[in-house]
């Protein structure tokens, strides 16, 4: 992703937030997840 946002590092877990959407990857080789806020 782009370098704007909000990016959390944990040991196995990563978030990146960007306006109304976060991508999670959530344990060691976890697929990424795309949340998007809901209406």
């Amino acid at each position: 992703p782009a370098a704007s946002g909000s990016q959390y590092q944990g040991r196995n877990e990563s978030i990146w937030i960007k306006g109304d959407e976060a991508l999670v990857v959530w344990g060691f080789e976890a697929p990424q997840m795309r949340c998007q806020k809901a209406e």
